[in-house]
């Protein structure tokens, strides 16, 4: 039964014990079986199969080559993206006669991306999120977001499905959170992402120079302003780049949408909060800040007025780290990290901490790919000068009984060295940061066997190398790009404030057992 206001296209196939609601579109040579019921104003897209049984809910809207079999119900006001699947037997098998369908339901509000699976016997809460291509095995709770072959719960989002980068170590989000909305033009909605995106640089010194050389070259962006104390340092940068020198921030709010910070350390926390209150999204270079009380404070003012906080750890954005991160986030267990991060004395960085200046970077990287909590901490360190900070140091991690990690940091070494090497269930895994090069070491199957066999002793042959192509790109225009993104919501921040102050907190820790256990380097006589 049709109700008459619905439109079906006349290469549709509709069974006539169908029951189709009021204001329901169907569009062309899509099939809907026998006994299933669609509800009103209901939006079926081209090559859609509703199989016998299914129930949808008013309101859904189902795009092209989607598959519902027998077994699902579908709440309402429920979007399902292209080429989505859902199964309805666990044990499939041609020609099996045992078949039980396995029932499967997907709440009120729920979406559902574009080529997610979604394994029967499961439920989809109401308002939750599937991302695109996720295969969906476990229960999904209300308003949860998860992703991943297999899926996984990253995320919350609120009734509008907008993301909330939640703190997912402690308890669910508050139902205030959850439901409540947030206009359009506050936040990261504010930005229309046709118009240029009118930036400001904090900071005229060498890492602001950087920023406003990348910025120069990216589409979709506009220097508006530079912003340093000193006024010649202003003035010069500004007249490079056509923009307007100012020695305060009062002159950017209404001016800029978005800014970066460059600045010392010690300025971080309050720049930024000043930033955020008046709605300016913000890059922060690294370290977010000087402290963890800033740090929560910088997080703190994001949240209050929606905008956006990336804090720049920018070797996170290196080519060669992604694609380390792609390669192991599919349930690799990494057994040992050694990396070493060591450069010759520089006058520009004597006067920050060694390990805050360099290890930095790689103790962000270890966080993010070891997932398991740090269970035993050790450091050394040496330094020239007894009044001064350490100049070499070493700390080695231990997360549970699974992982360690060793990480030495130094600035009194002759070369300049940027690697780091991984031993994990895939192989023995070596990086070059300068360089973009991944080699993989494999050793193949049987090769312990044959060596014995020949009188080799231990000696394994057939070890494979892998030498990944890398597009090489450099890891500041890649973070730049990132950040515009995020503010135009086209991609959650591959950094939070959250996952910054976990690294903030951890190198306090890191220094603090440098200071107990550092040694004084000989000068000579």
């Amino acid at each position: 039964m049709t109700a008459a206001s619905s439109h079906i296209d006349p290469t549709a196939l509709v069974h006539p014990s169908a029951i189709i609601g009021r204001g329901v579109a169907i569009w062309n040579w899509t099939k809907v079986r026998e006994g299933a019921r669609i509800g009103d104003s209901c939006s079926i897209g081209q090559g859609v199969y509703i199989d016998y049984g299914v129930t949808l809910g008013s309101g859904c809207k189902i795009q092209n080559g989607v598959n519902v079999y027998h077994g699902v119900t579908v709440g309402n006001n429920v979007f399902i993206g292209p080429n989505a699947t859902f199964t309805n037997d666990l044990y499939p098998r041609a020609g099996e006669g045992d078949w039980t369908v396995v029932p499967t339901q997907v709440e009120d509000g729920a979406s559902i991306g574009a080529n997610a699976t979604i394994v029967c016997g499961i439920t989809l809460g109401r308002h939750c999120m599937v991302a695109a291509g996720a295969v969906v095995i476990h229960n999904v709770p209300p308003h949860g977001l998860v992703m991943g072959q297999p899926a996984k719960l990253v995320d919350y989002v609120n009734i509008q499905g907008r993301r909330l980068y939640h703190d997912m170590s402690g308890p669910p989000p508050s139902e205030a959170a959850l439901t409540t909305r947030l206009p359009v033009g506050h936040g990261i909605m504010a930005i229309n992402p046709k118009k240029k995106l009118r930036m400001a640089v904090v900071g005229a010194g060498e890492m602001g120079r950087n920023h406003l050389r990348v910025l120069d070259l990216l589409k979709g962006v506009e220097i508006i302003a530079v912003v340093d104390r000193d006024g010649d340092r202003a003035r010069e940068a500004a007249h490079r780049y056509g923009c307007l020198p100012l020695t305060d921030l009062d002159g950017l709010p209404g001016r800029v949408d978005a800014a970066i910070v460059a600045t010392p350390t010690a300025t971080h926390g309050a720049i930024g909060v000043w930033l955020l209150d008046h709605g300016i999204h913000c890059l922060v270079e690294k370290p977010l800040a000087a402290t963890e009380d800033e740090c929560r404070a910088l997080i703190q003012a994001a949240e209050r007025s929606r905008a956006v906080l990336l804090p720049g750890n920018i070797e996170r954005f290196n080519p060669v780290v992604r694609q380390l991160a792609e390669i192991l986030a599919h349930g690799h267990r990494i057994y040992a990290v050694d990396v070493h991060r060591m450069s010759a004395v520089s006058p520009e960085t004597t006067h920050v901490a060694v390990v805050e200046d360099l290890m930095l970077h790689d103790l962000d990287i270890v966080l993010s790919l070891i997932p398991d909590a740090l269970t035993s901490l050790s450091a050394q360190a040496v330094q020239r000068d007894p009044e001064g900070d350490p100049d070499h140091a070493t700390a080695l991690l231990a997360f549970g009984d699974r992982s360690i990690a060793t990480l030495t940091a130094s600035r009194i070494t002759q070369n300049k060295v940027r690697q780091m090497n991984l031993n994990t269930d895939l192989g023995f895994i070596t990086l070059d940061f300068n360089a973009q090069e991944l080699l993989i070491y494999q050793q193949g199957h049987g090769a312990l066997d044959r060596a014995r066999r020949t009188g080799l002793g231990g000696l394994a042959l057939d070890l494979s190398i892998e030498r990944l192509l890398i597009e090489k790109m450099e890891p500041l225009m890649v973070e730049l790009q990132h950040f515009i993104n995020v503010v135009h919501g086209k991609s959650p921040p591959l950094v939070t404030g959250e996952h910054a102050l976990k690294v903030i907190r951890l190198l306090a820790r890191i220094q603090a057992a440098c200071r107990r256990g550092a040694t004084l380097a000989e000068t000579g006589s």
